[in-house]
């Protein structure tokens, strides 16, 4: 009994502080932040209601109550900051009233920078009787903005009335000026990423503001959600549209045409517009697949000129390359033969038709026909080794040496038969 007693005291003598139905830690001090709370209906006028809240620390309920409104933009003083709850710690906020549908969630965080002390954040509930069907009407504009002799489009969906549209590209931004009647507003901008490639941020107020992002592939949308009443967005990107340099031309050409093996072979070319201190690689591929690799510099003007000897017979083909801004630009192709070198052409002296052996000249046959009629067969034969002189000297394919031989044999030829000859006409008859 005594024992139970005693657990009583000790729990009497905590120190409990009781504000709008919630319980703080031991030992604390009472909180003196606050927020202000206010809750309305379609048509912007007050309604009492109760905002349930919920606070969670990863991801563990640590608080589960209500705070009753009573008075429009009603001050609650709260324990949310660092000296009461986990940094970390989320709180959520939903208002409700009889007859209405709940609101939207709202979501504050503890985080380091927290205030200790003083005004933490502002938020109005709006609450859809049941039943009730509201309409909203959507408004649709395009604005075209130019920049660097571009136009582009930015297309924008919002509840609200904009009032003026401004393309600051000295800031990277647009500012959107708006009027929202209704109680909760939205905008959604689209842009076009060659225009605006981000990342983004959106500034409501002068304040730094939230949005969703959405890509669409070549452009993003950004929704921006706010109250009711005028205000000054801007959207400000990382990144704006700049005008890229245009990828250089290379050109690749060879001199002269036909190519013996060992000749030189001219390349030149241009690589336009120029580039400083620019290489350039040109790569010679044979019918074997044989690769011949050869890099120069480019000359001051932009154009270039490389020789080379190549010595293996058959087809190529050569372009030339060039590395820009991680990109490889590529010359036309050039495909050209190389043939074999002439062989000199050598005429082998065809062997001279050698004389039939003479057959030592019989004597002649005495009878009684005189001897001079053998006289007609040595003209004949005298005509026969002219003929056969003339048709040697015709061959062009004879060497002036060979002919001479062949004039010398058959003239000896015919001055030993004609000697023969005479010599048995002069010798004396027989009986």
């Amino acid at each position: 009994m005594r024992f139970i007693l005693i657990i009583l005291l000790l729990l009497l003598t905590l120190p409990i502080s009781v504000e709008a139905g919630h319980r703080f830690p031991i030992n604390q001090d009472f909180p003196s932040t606050f927020v202000q709370i206010n809750v309305v209906n379609e048509n912007e006028e007050f309604i009492p209601s109760l905002v349930h809240v919920r606070s969670f620390y990863d991801n563990i309920l640590i608080d589960d109550y209500s705070l009753t409104i009573s008075e429009p933009n009603q001050n609650l003083t709260v324990p949310w900051s660092k000296l009461f709850r986990g940094i970390g710690t989320e709180v959520e906020l939903i208002a409700s009233s009889e007859g209405y549908k709940n609101s939207d969630s709202y979501l504050f965080t503890i985080t380091e920078d927290t205030p200790t002390t003083g005004f933490l954040f502002q938020n109005t509930f709006v609450l859809t009787r049941l039943g009730s069907i509201s309409t909203v009407e959507i408004n649709e504009v395009t604005e075209t903005v130019q920049y660097l002799d571009n136009n582009f489009n930015i297309l924008m969906f919002t509840t609200s009335e904009i009032q003026e549209f401004t393309f600051d590209p000295d800031i990277t931004s647009i500012i959107v000026d708006l009027d929202e009647s209704n109680p909760k507003g939205f905008l959604n901008v689209t842009m076009p990423k060659l225009l605006f490639g981000g990342p983004f941020r959106v500034v409501v107020d002068g304040f730094l503001g939230s949005s969703t992002r959405y890509d669409n592939g070549d452009s993003f949308t950004l929704q921006i959600d706010y109250l009711s009443g005028s205000h000054e967005i801007i959207i400000k990107s990382q990144t704006i549209f700049q005008i890229s340099e245009p990828d250089p031309i290379l050109t690749l050409d060879i001199l002269n045409g036909d190519f013996k093996s060992g000749d030189t072979l001219s390349f030149t070319g241009t690589l336009l517009p120029i580039q400083p201190q620019a290489e350039i690689t040109l790569t010679f591929t044979d019918s074997q697949d044989n690769v011949i690799i050869r890099n120069f510099d480019v000359l001051s003007d932009g154009s270039f000129e490389y020789n080379i000897n190549l010595e293996l017979v058959g087809r190529w083909n050569v372009f030339a390359t060039y590395e820009f801004e991680g990109k490889i630009i590529k010359s036309n192709i050039i495909i050209f033969s190389i043939a074999p070198i002439d062989e000199p052409v050598v005429i082998e002296p065809e062997d001279a038709d050698e004389p039939e052996d003479a057959d030592e000249p019989e004597e002649p046959i005495v009878n009684e026909e005189p001897i001079v009629n053998e006289e007609p067969d040595e003209v004949e034969d005298e005509s026969e080794a002219k003929e056969g002189i003339s048709e040697q000297t015709s061959d062009s394919n004879t060497t002036v040496l060979i002919l001479v031989i062949v004039v010398a044999v058959a003239a000896g030829l015919i001055f030993f038969k004609k000697d023969l000859i005479l010599s048995k006409l002069n010798s004396p008859k027989k009986d």
